[in-house]
């Protein structure tokens, strides 16, 4: 699939330790009977089929799926958006698509609405909400801005949403995929969500 011959690469953000799981690796704790990144592997490669993990740590656990990984390359645990400059920096493509690890009910058409939105607006990043908050992990930006992003890290700046609204920035209503939004971060998140995915 591409964005009016705009390459799109995708990059899952991995490798967080949950410190309501004991300090387990949240992507490689296991769901009903597979590894949690592999749901959000195995749904964007609808999309594409360059594939990036971002991770800081489980290097050799993280290689077993096939894909490159990278590591922030801005230092001094700078959060999640360490993980999408390091991803925006490796990519060749024009455009990343950004997903969490920890979001196991997530659906392709959600992906597919904010690369339509995007072709629409000509936004350079488009960002998913649920229809009342932003869900910023959920989105699409162009790689031209790589640079932009570093300044804004090395100025001190961390917060995802701070960074898009100073940008060409449009949110898209993802409320119909509600249950995508749905993140581990507990056992019991787990088990909840094991009987969602049998329904």
């Amino acid at each position: 699939m591409t964005c009016e011959n705009k390459s799109i690469a995708a990059l899952v953000l991995a490798g967080g330790l949950s410190r309501r799981m004991q300090g387990q690796d949240k992507g490689l704790l296991p769901l009903s009977g597979k590894p949690m990144v592999q749901y959000a592997l195995e749904k964007l490669a609808f999309i594409t089929n360059d594939i990036l993990i971002s991770t800081n740590n489980n290097i050799e656990e993280y290689q077993q799926f096939g894909f490159p990984l990278v590591s922030d390359i801005l230092t001094g645990n700078l959060g999640p958006l360490a993980g999408i400059h390091a991803g925006l920096s490796t990519t060749s493509a024009t455009r990343l698509l950004i997903s969490a690890c920890d979001c196991p009910l997530l659906k392709i058409g959600l992906y597919q609405r904010l690369i339509e939105r995007m072709n629409e607006t000509n936004a350079s990043i488009v960002m998913a909400t649920d229809g009342h908050r932003p869900q910023t992990t959920f989105v699409i930006i162009e790689t031209s801005l790589t640079n932009s992003l570093a300044n804004y890290l090395t100025g001190g700046g961390r917060r995802l949403i701070t960074w898009y609204e100073n940008e060409n920035f449009v949110s898209v209503d993802c409320s119909d995929f509600n249950q995508s939004f749905i993140n581990i971060n507990t056992h019991a998140d787990i088990e909840s969500a094991s009987h969602l995915l049998e329904i």
